[in-house]
């Protein structure tokens, strides 16, 4: 249906956060950021940063990790609509062009309909060295969530922290189900 889709996964390592795409077979978490970077590349994926100095994330990687996994990666997020202080992003974007790596843009959405808040758009590609390169040349459309995102996740934690357990309505639970690949708009994107 002219979606393409990159089998991935969002890891979390022992040092943070970690996205390893065009996998074949799934990682666990809590190994080292670098026995997860030879899984991935292994496999012949791709490694990405998320979220790389986010503080409010116990989960971001962080400056020493980052510059122990400089060698490895290939991209590194510089805006994620998540992150409330600008000046991560920012900090993210030089981390990016002091090592010459391609920067992206993400929502990492928890909340249904967000999804267009902080995107990229980039030519169709064929596996792993085409998708970079893609991505190299996509035009990137950073933004951040409305108050009424925050004000949503605030009230799924709280939940969450009272109630020991997810709150009803998010993920694959959420109305409407899971989402259709058929439901997604079709293009360069």
């Amino acid at each position: 249906g002219g979606v393409q889709v990159i089998v991935g996964e969002e890891i979390s390592t022992a040092d943070g956060h970690l996205i390893g795409l065009f996998l074949e077979e799934w990682i666990p978490p809590g190994l080292s950021a670098e026995e997860t970077v030879q899984r991935i590349r292994a496999q012949g994926g791709l490694v990405l940063a998320p979220h790389p100095y986010t503080i409010l994330c116990k989960d971001s990687l962080g400056a020493e990790a980052l510059e122990r996994l400089v060698p490895w990666l290939d991209a590194v997020e510089v805006c994620n609509a998540q992150d409330p202080l600008p000046w991560e992003n920012t900090r993210a974007r030089r981390f990016a062009e002091r090592h010459g790596l391609t920067p992206y843009v993400g929502a990492d959405t928890h909340v249904r309909g967000y999804l267009d808040a902080c995107h990229q758009l980039l030519p169709t590609f064929d596996g792993p060295a085409e998708f970079l390169d893609s991505l190299r040349r996509a035009e990137l459309f950073p933004g951040r969530f409305s108050m009424g995102y925050f004000a949503v996740m605030a009230g799924r934690h709280a939940w969450e922290h009272v109630f020991g357990r997810r709150l009803p309505g998010f993920g694959a639970s959420a109305p409407g189900g899971p989402v259709e690949l058929s439901s997604l708009p079709s293009g360069d994107c």
